[in-house]
């Protein structure tokens, strides 16, 4: 299912700092590419557990229901590659209210489905906001495109909400 993003998913190339780059963090109003879900429902909500870790008025929220299929996800071309030349990692804030597990972040190439990389941590704790870190090795390889999926091959109805998607690389070339 393919849905516009006018103000759901904010996946930009907006600079926090030298070498931050925000890819979503569903504070800012602007034009958003297509963004397409499997598996899932999608939507952007009111934070329902505003804290220090994530004080943001507005999150991305997916759930993913118990259907046939056990992949499921959330993908987005970014106007921004992600450059394994500078490595660095990704870091998402995660809010799991019932069940904890892995995230799985897959950096792809639009032009080849067979150039990808995968990035898995895990969900720690319910109940509270976290910030997941995902390590990127160097390579001389750059990723235009993201799959976030939560849980991956395991069939389950639970509810994720995420925010601050940030590539923060190692260095700048």
């Amino acid at each position: 299912m393919k849905i516009s993003l006018f103000v759901l998913l904010n996946i930009i190339a907006l600079n926090i700092s030298a070498q931050s780059t925000v890819l979503s963090d569903f504070e800012t109003t602007q034009t958003l590419p297509d963004f397409w879900t499997f598996g899932c429902f999608y939507e952007f909500t009111e934070n329902p557990q505003r804290d220090e870790t994530n004080p943001s008025l507005l999150v991305g929220k997916v759930h993913k229901n118990a259907r046939p299929s056990m992949i499921s996800g959330l993908a987005a071309d970014l106007s921004t590659s992600i450059d394994l030349n500078r490595s660095g990692h990704l870091k998402m804030k995660v809010l799991a209210l019932t069940k904890a597990g892995k995230v799985r972040i897959k950096l792809e190439s639009p032009s080849s489905s067979v150039l990808y990389t995968e990035l898995y941590t895990e969900i720690a704790k319910t109940g509270e906001w976290q910030e997941l870190i995902f390590p990127l090795d160097k390579a001389d390889k750059k990723y235009n495109r993201i799959v976030i999926s939560f849980n991956v091959g395991e069939l389950s109805d639970d509810v994720y909400y995420f925010d601050d998607l940030i590539w923060v690389p190692t260095s700048k070339q």
